[in-house]
């Protein structure tokens, strides 16, 4: 009888479509956390709550931050990626890491807190959909306080990878919603700073922090490296089959749970992985403020309540689906 143990990192996990409404205000963080014990449970798997440390994929050793070590025959890999420390400098002591954990949620809540006490001034560093929405989130909660929010979204622009009418529409949501655009990155923070690459100050009490996340230091190629690829690279990461005993997962969508144990299967059984299929467009949705959203997809974009509405809805069918846990045994 084969012993699957599952490794989290907490005992709940918050769903991720909810984390820019709870970032805005909108929604209670406890109302979106799944209960990963009940999951496991359901599923007839062991539960093991630990963060990884170290991967010894030749002696199929794993290490805990907490000392422990667990021995595997087969490693399947689904993992968070993680900022650095200090990127940009002074982000450990200024900055707050966008990611939806229950440690990073709790620092946004005392900025709330700090900025009913006082106006501050936020800066948001980073490209992107996710920063975008960030920025926008935290206007709407912390806009009857006086606080400004700017965002420095690069060099590039606004979104400068989508099309341009969704350009358009996300510059639109940000002057509506007072949002200051800086089009330049964020070179360090200081006490009340932030140095920008062109030279440039902007006044920041703190900083949220949402460039793109790189795989955890444990999981990266150079420290696996003779090990005979068994794990991908941070540009490979799931991208071509490993030749040892570890699975690096890329998350392709909740269908892909078939080519999952398909790949596992054939990886226990010594045979050959199937290639991973290829990453298809999706159609755009982000928040965009006080219950709006954006969409975009097959050549149309549009913004507004409808938009937002139908986020909603699709939030709610998820938190129904993922908080609806069968009972272990009646499955």
């Amino acid at each position: 009888m084969a012993d699957v143990a599952w490794v989290v990192p907490a005992t709940t996990a918050l769903v991720d479509e909810a984390f820019m409404p709870i970032l805005a205000g909108e929604l209670a963080a406890a109302s979106a956390r799944v209960p990963l014990q009940d999951l496991a449970d359901a599923a007839g798997v062991r539960l093991v709550v630990g963060r990884p440390t170290a991967l010894d994929p030749v002696a199929r050793l794993l290490s805990f931050s907490d000392g422990r070590q667990a021995v595997f025959d087969t490693l399947s890999l689904d993992v968070a990626g993680e900022l650095p420390r200090d990127e940009p400098p002074g982000g450990a002591e200024w900055g707050v890491p966008l990611s939806p954990t229950a440690a990073h949620l709790d620092l946004i809540d005392r900025l709330a807190r700090l900025a009913a006490q006082r106006p501050l001034d936020l800066v948001v560093a980073g490209a992107g959909e996710r920063a975008l929405e960030a920025a926008l989130a935290l206007q709407v909660r912390l806009a009857a306080t006086g606080t400004r929010v700017a965002w420095a979204c690069g060099h590039a622009g606004v979104l400068p990878d989508q099309p341009a009418g969704v350009q358009l529409l996300a510059n639109a949501a940000l002057r509506r919603h007072r949002v200051a655009v800086l089009p330049d990155t964020v070179a360090a923070l200081a006490a009340g700073t932030a140095h920008l690459a062109s030279g440039a100050r902007a006044a920041c009490d703190a900083a949220v922090l949402a460039q793109p996340l790189r795989p955890p230091s444990w999981l990266r190629q150079e420290a696996t490296a003779g090990a005979n690829d068994a794990v991908p690279g941070p540009d490979a990461q799931g991208r071509r089959p490993p030749s040892g005993p570890v699975l690096c997962w890329q998350a392709l969508g909740r269908g892909a749970a078939p080519l999952l144990a398909e790949q596992l299967a054939r990886m226990m059984g010594g045979g050959a992985l199937l290639p991973m299929p290829p990453l298809h467009a999706r159609s755009l949705s982000l928040y965009s403020g006080n219950g709006r959203g954006l969409w975009a997809g097959h050549g149309l974009v549009a913004e507004g309540r409808l938009p937002g509405l139908l986020r909603r809805w699709r939030l709610g069918r998820r938190l129904a689906e993922e908080l609806a846990i069968p009972v272990a045994g009646r499955r």
